[in-house]
């Protein structure tokens, strides 16, 4: 799995316009204002699209061979505290 990702680097944030963008690339990367018609929904989804560099990173350090000599029960509970810290920026 050394494939690089080509999108644009993370952390991406979203702001009051309903823009996600990431300041370290200082670029948009995708607008949801104005696509749905419930404000909710679109607040959602800008928070799900925001989340994906750190949901790609979260995935990619579960499946790297170099932990699997960590501690199971360490690794489980830092696996599990990752997960939460993303369930709780998408769903607000």
């Amino acid at each position: 799995m050394d494939k690089q990702a080509q999108h644009t680097p993370g952390p991406w944030s979203v702001t009051p316009s309903g823009n996600v963008g990431s300041k370290i690339a200082m670029t948009r990367v995708a607008t949801v204002k104005g696509i749905v018609t419930r404000p909710e929904e679109a607040d959602s989804n800008a928070r799900l699209i925001a989340a994906a560099p750190r949901m790609l990173e979260f995935i990619k350090s579960i499946l790297d061979p170099a932990d699997l000599s960590t501690d199971p029960e360490k690794l489980i509970d830092f696996y599990e505290r990752q997960a939460r810290v993303i369930l709780r920026d998408v769903e607000g």
